[in-house]
């Protein structure tokens, strides 16, 4: 009996010095504009404005958010921002529009055959501008809808041109259906992409895979006779 008061006593210390559950969300989540340091006398907030949007959209070039995972927690794929936007309140409302501008956020899809009927395994994209919000939502340019499959099954450079626009056009629908569930929220018109690969093996994103699939085989079919 001893020893189970002895454990009872402790595992209530425990308890007891334990933050309440809302002190341990607000630090594990935390606020992008609470409490965060005086910056004002750095040399870079010190810098001139349209020197500092260089500088943001520079750190910003071509970034890429995967949001394949469905197994993370809702809040930390909407609300976790980069290091550079929770550094003080002035960075904030500078550089976040240029974040979600120039940064492509890529989502996964999986094709499942449901009494033959092609479905899809759904993800993240519709609770992420939902996350996001309207304004934010409108300010993203490049969003990379692709499938998993194996390219390298493909025999011919033509065969892997016209499979991959099939599978792009096909994440293109998908990628529509599920912004349709985002809530209200939408995205203006060619930030969804598919991906095609170019005859130098290269990805090519694209939101007119039909196009891009006539323009793939003129060059391969100039290549050829070349």
């Amino acid at each position: 009996m001893a020893r189970t008061k002895n454990y009872e006593d402790a595992i209530g210390r425990k308890h007891k010095n334990m933050p309440r559950r809302q002190e341990v969300t607000q630090r594990c989540v935390g606020s992008p504009l609470k409490n965060p340091d005086d910056q004002r006398d750095s040399r870079l907030m010190g810098s001139t404005a349209e020197l500092r949007n260089k500088i943001w959209e520079h750190v910003f070039q071509d970034s890429v958010v995967k949001l394949r995972d469905r197994r993370k927690n809702y809040i930390e794929l909407c609300l976790n921002a980069p290091g550079l936007l929770v550094s003080c309140k002035q960075v904030y409302p500078e550089a976040v529009g240029i974040y979600y501008t120039n940064t492509a956020f890529k989502v996964w899809y999986t094709a499942k055959r449901l009494r033959c009927k092609t479905a899809c395994t759904p993800t993240r994209l519709p609770e992420f501008l939902h996350g996001i919000g309207k304004e934010k939502a409108s300010l993203i340019r490049n969003i990379y809808l692709n499938d998993r499959r194996d390219d390298w099954r493909t025999d011919t450079p033509r065969e892997l041109i016209i499979s991959r626009s099939q599978s792009a056009a096909w994440t293109l629908h998908q990628g529509m259906l599920e912004v349709q569930q985002a809530y209200g929220i939408t995205v203006a018109p060619g930030v969804l992409k598919g991906r095609l690969v170019t005859c130098e093996g290269e990805d090519l994103w694209t939101s007119r895979p039909g196009k891009a699939k006539d323009e793939l085989l003129a060059k391969l079919a100039e290549k050829c006779q070349a």
